[in-house]
């Protein structure tokens, strides 16, 4: 496993997310008379999410597991090969979800959801990083005893 290649992506993650969090507040009313602000956490959110499709994708062909048949799919495989914790499997697909209409259906975004994902929504990619981290220690942890 590149585990350097995945700490390099969990580290954009995590500056994408610090970077969200550490926005000036802005009230909903404030937010939707923000174009500006809507498009930079729009690209932020659209950015931390394709960091979590890309790290579970190399995750899911790294354990050898079958490519699932859709994005969100990635995170059912994680979850249902116990690799990741099931619920946020779970969570992680509507997070693909969303991404995937910040992509293809930027027409149809519903800049309320998108406040909210900017808000609430954030543990999910906490969460996701984690679950990641412990992966890539134990498989680290692994690789020292059997080099021993």
């Amino acid at each position: 496993m590149d585990t350097e290649k995945l700490r390099v992506r969990l580290r954009k993650l995590e500056d994408t997310v610090h970077d969200l969090r550490h926005l000036p507040s802005l009230t909903l009313t404030e937010y939707l008379s923000n174009k500006d602000r809507q498009a930079i956490v729009e690209r932020w959110l659209q950015i931390a999410a394709q960091v979590c499709v890309d790290v579970g994708a190399s995750v899911v062909a790294e354990y050898g597991l079958a490519a699932p048949d859709d994005l969100p799919n990635i995170f059912v495989t994680l979850g249902n090969a116990g690799l990741i914790p099931q619920e946020l499997g779970q969570r992680m697909v509507g997070l693909t979800r969303f991404r995937n209409i910040l992509v293809h259906d930027y027409l149809t975004i519903d800049p309320k959801i998108v406040f909210e994902r900017s808000t609430a929504g954030l543990v999910d990619f906490d969460d996701f990083g984690k679950a990641v981290v412990a992966l890539i220690e134990k498989h680290e942890s692994q690789d020292r005893e059997s080099s021993e």
